[in-house]
This record gives C-alpha cells, sequence and structure tokens, in this order.
C-alpha cells in the first residue's frame, strides 16, 4: 500500500491478500459454496468472530486482544462449541444449534 506498486491477483494469493483466485465465470458459484459452508456454522460464534474484527480494527492491539479473549471464554461456554470439539474428536462434521 505505500509503495502502490501493482500485484497480480496470483502474487496477491501467494503472499496472503487473498484467500482464492476464482475465474470470472465461477464468482456467482463460488460464492454460494463459501455461503452454504458458512451458513453451516454456529451463527452466534460467527457473530462473535465478525464483532471481534470489527471492533480490533478500530482499538489497540492490547484492548483487542483482551476482547478477544473474553468472547473466546464465552464461546467455550456455548452449546455449539461443545459439539464443535466433540464433532473434531469424534472425527465428524458438527451439528450447530445455535446456541
Amino acid at each position: 500500500m505505500l509503495t502502490g506498486r501493482r500485484m497480480s491477483a496470483t502474487e496477491a494469493e501467494r503472499v496472503g491478500l487473498v484467500s482464492r483466485i476464482v475465474a470470472a465465470a465461477d464468482l456467482l458459484s463460488e460464492a454460494r459454496t463459501v455461503a452454504a459452508e458458512h451458513a453451516a456454522f454456529s451463527l452466534p460464534i460467527l457473530k462473535m468472530i465478525k464483532a471481534s474484527v470489527n471492533a480490533t480494527s478500530e482499538i489497540p492491539l492490547e484492548s483487542g486482544l483482551f476482547m478477544e479473549r473474553g468472547l473466546f471464554y464465552r464461546s467455550l461456554a456455548m452449546a455449539d462449541s461443545r459439539e464443535g470439539m466433540s464433532a473434531f474428536k469424534e472425527r465428524r462434521d458438527p451439528v450447530f444449534r445455535d446456541r
């Protein structure tokens, strides 16, 4: 950003600025696939992640880490968190109930 140097999509993917490159013709299909993957996650946990990311872009690092730690501890008390850990241990897909 400081140099204004342009980079290709391939280089942006290689350095982690983008998560994947998709052909324009496949973009809508890929977006729907990603949306379906996210829809299978626990909604309360997704909301906590989003709140953490949004807040930490506007507060000092130490405050952001403190907030993130608090949200993490809150998530551990949730049934979906326990389900996720059980599913991982049992090598199965989790069934989240948004609790």
